[in-house]
């Protein structure tokens, strides 16, 4: 009970908070679309990276650009104009741990799109280093992001970010599906 109370508190301040970041993310990654360039996804958190790009019920606007939490697959031609939304957890994919993927596509004139918890505000690798150009959309979770404590334990449990990194990746197709059908 108090996970899901927690959980549903956190879905709620995304939903209200981000509702217009997503909408933003969605027609961009529409008006790439239409202009015949290739969207990505690079989710990097605890569930997506296992494999739901390109699942059932997936409309299938997104391939995954990841092969695992940090290596980009090989052979997957990524230019200018094309988007990559990148579903995170902490920190943007810059610097060494992801072998300056940032910087590489930047270089390359993609465009990018982030989510992740803003708890980090490192200049390189943190909320501070999204550029102006690119849409920051914040899945409101505490560093750390386990939300139950249980008597006796030294640490908290069942962490929300799972959940959050879904809603933001499946609420942006949700959005493009929306958009794609009115027209």
């Amino acid at each position: 009970r108090p996970y899901l109370s927690e959980l549903a508190a956190t879905v709620d301040r995304f939903r209200r908070a981000e509702r217009e970041k997503v909408r933003s993310a969605a027609a961009l990654a529409v008006e790439a679309k239409r202009r015949g360039r290739r969207l990505y996804a690079f989710p990097h958190n605890h569930t997506l990276p296992s494999g739901h790009i390109g699942g059932p019920h997936d409309p299938g606007f997104f391939k995954q650009l990841n092969q695992d939490m940090f290596r980009v697959k090989p052979l997957l031609p990524v230019d200018r104009g094309d988007l990559v939304l990148c579903v995170g957890y902490g920190q943007i994919y810059a610097g060494h741990a992801f072998g300056g993927f940032a910087e590489a596509m930047r270089a390359r004139g993609v465009r990018l799109i982030w989510s992740l918890a803003s708890y980090d505000s490192d200049p390189v690798c943190g909320t501070a280093g999204i550029r102006d150009d690119e849409i920051f959309i914040d899945q409101h979770w505490d560093y750390g992001d386990a939300v139950v404590e249980c008597p006796g334990y030294d640490v908290r449990i069942l962490p929300t970010s799972g959940v959050l990194a879904e809603a933001v990746m499946w609420s942006v197709v949700a959005d493009m599906a929306a958009t794609l059908d009115d027209t």
